[in-house]
């Protein structure tokens, strides 16, 4: 006796579109594999129940006959190869008479492609350049449009990582693209399209590489150094500095946040605001971050900010509300770039042999406050890090100098015994 799958619509509700909504797909069962194909309609929960219901109502009746047409497409199809032409269930087959294919959906660059589509459609431009980037480097690779999980086993990614190393790509950059390869390969386990005995990473496994963690925070004699340097007024020099320095007296405030702060974001003596960077990975537990100005940081925003003519007026002319997501992204992009390049000229005035960028910035405040004898977990609540282990990360070695005086003090103390 021939067995014939099972054919259900299925509401994919692991991760929901922009608007809330879940993608319908046609789920088919066939030696208790799952195979899934797309429908093109998303709907919520509730919507889901209701259109497949006898009674849609005019709101959803054109979605309650599309899903029963893609339904009874696949049960004519399971029927005419297992009755009229009394062949063995073949999902290739099935495929093939159906006219669609779930071949690019145990692609490994069709789900980086899916991947990089979701992140856009949730305006999540940088993550999605990020995985555009990774997809780049493993077609690099591998010299194919076409990338099976089942090929990426630990030879792969140590021929990946070799094939980095010999264009001269620093190991941050290959732990950055196998990390971002470790979140498409988790998602298919999830999707069932791959084995999780398959999975080559982790321990006795590939392991993605951990680059040195260069330390960014200025010494505090640097520091004090670029505090009281004075650059030629309404210049991109002094832009530069008092832009870093605002970073540094908020906090750590890194650039997107400071681009996305609103008038409304300013009460009294204070700015209260959500990272951008959690607000859309942390749904629960988000931690709003209170920034307290003193009168240098508010001598800053009110040199540069725009005029204060509404709440929801952007303090600074970075962002735009009329901007795509991509355009507001590309105006950090080009801040950074510009402060970074006058911070260098400001170093090489100061004889700060350190090269920084603005992100030393936030390593700056991190690290002055632990030399300052705050503990980490004062620190992590300044810096809106859910994890610790996140923060320790920031704080700098003590330097040399340090080190030395904790050295001549136990001296000290050996020679009073």
């Amino acid at each position: 006796m021939i067995t014939k799958p099972s054919v259900a619509l299925w509401l994919d509700t692991r991760r929901s579109k922009k608007d809330g909504k879940f993608p319908v797909k046609v789920r088919v069962i066939h030696k208790r594999i799952p195979y899934y194909y797309p429908s093109n309609i998303t709907l919520s929960e509730a919507e889901f129940i209701t259109a497949l219901s006898p009674k849609p109502g005019n709101k959803l009746m054109e979605a309650h006959l599309k899903l029963n047409e893609l339904e009874l497409q696949a049960r004519e199809t399971i029927d005419k190869i297992t009755d009229e032409l009394h062949l063995e269930f073949d999902i290739s087959l099935f495929e093939k008479y159906l006219s669609i294919s779930s071949n690019d959906y145990s692609d490994v660059f069709n789900c980086f492609q899916r991947k990089i589509d979701d992140l856009k459609e949730k305006e999540q431009i940088k993550t999605a350049v990020g995985y555009e980037t990774s997809l780049k480097a493993f077609k690099d690779y591998v010299n194919r449009d076409k990338l099976s999980f089942v090929e990426v086993d630990i030879d792969f990614l140590e021929g990946f990582e070799s094939f980095m190393r010999k264009k001269k790509k620093s190991l941050t950059t290959v732990s950055i693209y196998t990390r971002n390869l470790r979140t498409i390969y988790n998602e298919a386990i999830d999707d069932k399209l791959v084995s999780q005995e398959l999975y080559p990473f982790g321990r006795n496994k590939y392991q993605i590489p951990q680059p040195a963690n260069n330390k960014r925070a200025l010494p505090d004699v640097d520091l004090i150094k670029l505090f009281q340097y004075k650059p030629e007024e309404n210049t991109w020099e002094e832009y530069a500095k008092d832009m870093w320095m605002l970073s540094l007296l908020c906090q750590g405030m890194n650039m997107k946040d400071i681009a996305n702060l609103r008038y409304k974001n300013i009460q009294d003596d204070k700015i209260l605001f959500t990272r951008e960077k959690t607000k859309r990975t942390k749904k629960a537990g988000q931690i709003p971050i209170v920034v307290y100005l003193d009168d240098e940081a508010k001598q800053i925003i009110s040199k540069w900010g725009t005029d204060n003519i509404s709440p929801n007026q952007f303090v600074f002319p970075i962002y735009a509300d009329d901007n795509t997501p991509l355009k507001n992204l590309r105006n950090v992009e080009q801040q950074i770039k510009m402060i970074n390049k006058y911070m260098r000229k400001i170093a090489a005035t100061l004889e700060i042999k350190q090269d920084f960028t603005f992100y030393a910035a936030r390593h700056s405040f991190a690290t002055t406050l632990k030399r300052q004898g705050r503990s980490t977990e004062e620190i992590q609540e300044f810096l809106g890090h859910t994890d610790k282990k996140t923060t320790e990360r920031y704080l700098a070695s003590f330097g040399d100098e340090h080190k030395r005086s904790i050295m001549n003090d136990f001296v000290k103390q050996l020679k009073k015994g």
